[in-house]
């Protein structure tokens, strides 16, 4: 195991400047556990993405996270992911799969997008128990299909008191399909005592010992332990509300409106959201958070 910087390499394709843009809380599931709270119910609230993307260069990210909800269920996603790469941003984007899987449309534009990452739960019978029978067996199928059209595909992986103990079955299980990355993610409690008693996991010695599969994977293994209070991420919500998890050590600590000139305290300095970027940036290549393996 080991903690690898992240550096730029060509283009910003390993850029630490990373936002994670949840860009609609509609949602074809509705998990438990989901933070967003996302429902196949909510309404999707169009958005300037003009003048969202504009500005997220103005401030200096330089990589788009999308995530939801479903961004396939938003209409002009396209455009969005289309006016990205024109501006230079590299994109990438998480989705469960169902809205790909059972379009019609040309997928060649996912091409747009670094890599394509594909949310999973465990292996078969636990993935399905969450998200439905066969669920699992037509992520393999989407997964296959994209791969064979040449898109990059990555994978994420929700690490819960459960499916920790499928993380070794189920690498072995994609270790040759050509997959991009793998994305272990460990469950983030969502404040549900309920909920949370269900896939948090209590201990906080994590070792996954995942170094022989990573040659398998084209950007390796990577492993997000969220519950080291160490703030390297930065989070657009679907009402352009900023926040950052765990920075100053709060769960969810909120600059505003992005369009707003707030400044706020962090390490006792007065900070502009652009200046902000820059100090989660230099957090995220420090963090103990992240493991490469």
């Amino acid at each position: 195991m080991k903690k690898q910087a992240i550096s730029k390499q060509g283009n910003v394709t390993n850029t630490s400047k990373i936002i994670c843009w949840q860009i609609t809380n509609k949602c074809t599931k509705e998990c438990d556990f989901c933070l967003s709270q996302s429902t196949p119910l909510k309404k999707h609230v169009n958005v300037a993405y003009k003048k969202v993307l504009k500005k997220l260069k103005e401030i200096g990210i330089e990589k788009i996270s999308f995530s939801g909800g479903e961004p396939f269920g938003v209409k002009e996603f396209k455009e969005i992911a289309e006016f990205a790469n024109q501006m230079g941003f590299v994109i990438i984007v998480t989705s469960n799969g169902d809205l790909i899987s059972s379009t019609k449309y040309n997928i060649e534009w996912l091409k747009l997008f670094q890599y394509v990452k594909i949310s999973f739960y465990g292996t078969k019978l636990y993935h399905d128990k969450i998200m439905g029978i066969g669920h699992y067996d037509k992520l393999r199928k989407l997964i296959k299909k994209l791969i064979k059209n040449g898109i990059k595909v990555g994978i994420n992986y929700m690490l819960s008191n459960a499916s920790i103990t499928f993380i070794d079955s189920f690498i072995k299980e994609y270790q040759y399909m050509g997959i991009y990355s793998v994305l272990i993610q460990r469950y983030i409690p969502t404040g549900n005592p309920k909920v949370d008693k269900k896939y948090f996991i209590e201990t906080n010695n994590i070792n996954l010992k995942l170094e022989k599969y990573s040659k398998y994977f084209e950007k390796g293994i990577k492993f997000f332990d969220y519950n080291i209070n160490k703030g390297f991420q930065i989070i657009l919500e679907p009402n352009n509300d900023v926040y950052f998890p765990n920075i100053n050590d709060s769960k969810k600590f909120y600059y505003g409106n992005l369009f707003s000139n707030n400044k706020i305290k962090i390490e006792n300095k007065e900070l502009s959201l652009k200046e902000i970027v820059s100090i989660i940036s230099k957090k995220r290549l420090e963090s103990e958070n992240i493991i490469n393996y």
